[in-house]
């Protein structure tokens, strides 16, 4: 049996402020559990099981959490190692990885596009394909031409990408009318469509990438 409280002894009030089992790495998790795009405090406090104004104690603005949350998965997401793989291959799998990166939630390309993905985790990265790429020839500068080059080129595929999940294109419209035809009506209209999906095939963007590689070359082979 517990014992009494005293007379006139005030009972302890529980004390206002963060919850002691909540953290920051908590709630990005959450964020990224939920998702970025859609994002909103509200649903993050009920994944958490806080109310929502317990949050404020630690990211100022919804923007601020999606910002770490963007700059963890950035640092947090795998790109390739240096493993004396040929300097197109690297760039290849550098490529892969950074677009399987911005294509795994739209709200992280914004945050790419933005800047919102931090410096630290790109400064490292940079540092990494420097690294890998003068050892094989590149002058500093040279690499960093072919990593912007690089960077334009997988950005527009993500976003190209992205838009395709999200809405449906003309041509998608122009497919859903053909299959109401004739398999014989429509020729001209169904031979287009069939070169359209050529163009707008998922890895189509690695095509344009080898062009960019191909008329790359380091210093010092050329010598």
């Amino acid at each position: 049996m517990k014992d009494p409280v005293k007379a006139g002894e005030p009972k302890t009030p529980r004390r206002p402020g963060r919850p002691r089992s909540l953290e920051i790495d908590q709630i990005i998790d959450a964020a990224l559990d939920l998702g970025l795009e859609s994002l909103t405090m509200g649903r993050v406090a009920d994944r958490l099981g806080v109310v929502k104004a317990a949050l404020y104690n630690y990211v100022a603005t919804r923007e601020e959490l999606v910002m770490l949350a963007a700059a963890r998965a950035a640092r947090m997401h795998p790109f390739p190692e240096d493993e004396g793989q040929s300097w197109k291959d690297y760039a290849l799998d550098h490529a892969r990885a950074l677009f399987e990166l911005l294509t795994g939630d739209a709200q992280l390309l914004i945050s790419y596009m933005t800047g919102g993905m931090g410096q630290l985790a790109s400064a490292d990265r940079t540092e990494a394909w420097l690294r890998a790429m003068t050892k094989r020839g590149f002058t500093a500068d040279e690499a960093i031409r072919l990593l912007q080059s690089i960077g334009y080129l997988v950005v527009g595929a993500a976003a190209s990408a992205l838009h395709a999940k999200a809405a449906a294109t003309p041509e998608d419209e122009a497919r859903a009318i053909l299959r109401k035809r004739g398999a014989h009506e429509l020729p001209l209209l169904r031979t287009a469509l069939e070169s359209a999906s050529e163009r707008s095939a998922p890895g189509n963007w690695e095509r344009a990438l080898m062009i960019i590689l191909d008329g790359s070359m380091p210093t010092a082979a050329a010598d």
